[in-house]
């Protein structure tokens, strides 16, 4: 966390992006690529505020019940959540409204968790590499609970590059994948435009040819995902997979939260591995960035943007904060000489000692 309301990485939001965080009173959660999860946010005078923790490749990101957690490159971390310990932080008392502090890590080796799902209390995440979706735990690795029916087992290859999932009431209910790709690797092998939206209940392929797509999410009843190769979000018809495209952006889109109707798109430029194809985003020539976009999900209409404009090019992934104005977070190899022990009646902001 930081004692300073400057962000501490540099980040152009547009004016209309900054008034959204600040009117709809939310913030924002997002993990970079390669090394940082950051919470977005706005200051009570209304300016941007950024704080980070730096964590080994983090990529999928979801919240639960007091809790928010992230995959790592051999873990999955949870973090809880607390607003009395938030009010205590001493270098900067009623600053901020939450502070997330890291408490329990699952060993999980390199599954390439892109996607996480907290349900019920139990984390569930996307396992790229074993090509299934998993729930995560202490007694194992991880638990298979379903994985595509072309996938005839389960192996660390990487064989369709599964990637994203869409839950509804408390249910698996979508997947994406690049295609339906049944040996190592065999997604980098093919067209970008092989990619499928696979309907979890029925196993059947609800909508396909897509371009790398990511991020499924059913928001108030209707069903959307990304097509990062093309740089678009589409809303899909849950009955025939047509597909619309609400908005074509200027990047890589992967990542996607919503809140009162506003969508929040990640952005991130093109990159070096996937430039054996010819995306139809680079075909277009126009500059990628790596930020963050909202928009208005009824019309498409971009609303605002956010983007960081030195080292990071890569947005992984985000979830959106409703209530929280300005949310710390800490990690465990820095806590900035303090660091905090809770109780669920007490909290205790601690010094270092050399005990």
């Amino acid at each position: 966390m930081s004692s300073s309301l400057a962000p501490r990485l540099p980040m152009k939001l547009s004016a209309s992006f900054l008034d959204l965080l600040c009117s709809k009173n939310f913030s924002i959660a997002v993990t970079l690529v390669p090394g940082r999860l950051i919470m977005l946010g706005s200051d009570s005078s209304g300016r941007p505020t950024i704080d980070e923790a730096l964590l080994d490749k983090p990529w999928g990101l979801a919240l639960g019940d007091g809790f928010m957690a992230v995959a790592t490159r051999r873990d999955v971390q949870l973090f809880s959540d607390s607003q009395a310990m938030a009010r205590q932080y001493p270098a900067m008392p009623d600053a901020y409204d939450k502070v997330f502090a890291p408490r329990v890590t699952y060993a999980t080796g390199e599954c390439e968790v892109h996607d996480l799902w907290v349900e019920a209390g139990n984390v569930y995440g996307v396992n790229t590499r074993f090509s299934t979706v998993c729930r995560f735990d202490a007694l194992h690795s991880f638990t298979p609970i379903w994985r595509p029916a072309f996938i005839s087992e389960l192996r660390a290859e990487d064989r369709c590059h599964l990637n994203g999932m869409a839950w509804e009431g408390g249910r698996l209910a979508y997947a994406s994948a690049f295609g339906q790709f049944d040996t190592e690797r065999g997604w980098r092998v093919r067209a970008p435009e092989q990619g499928v939206i696979i309907d979890c209940a029925t196993d059947a392929i609800l909508s396909e040819g897509m371009c790398l797509p990511h991020s499924p999410r059913v928001i108030e009843g209707q069903l959307y995902a990304t097509e990062m190769g093309e740089g678009t979000v589409v809303r899909i018809d849950r009955r025939t997979g047509l597909r619309e495209e609400l908005i074509r952006l200027d990047g890589m889109t992967r990542g996607l939260a919503a809140i009162d109707g506003i969508a929040i798109v990640g952005l991130s430029r093109l990159r070096k591995s996937l430039t054996g194809w010819t995306l139809p985003l680079a075909a277009r020539n126009a500059p990628c960035i790596a930020g963050l976009a909202a928009i208005e999900l009824a019309s498409g209409r971009l609303l605002g943007t956010a983007e960081f404009p030195g080292e990071i090019d890569e947005v992984f992934d985000l979830q959106v904060l409703p209530g929280v104005r300005r949310a710390g977070v800490l990690d465990m190899a820095r806590w900035n000489g303090q660091y905090p022990i809770d109780t669920p009646e007490h909290g205790f902001w601690m010094q270092h000692t050399n005990r």
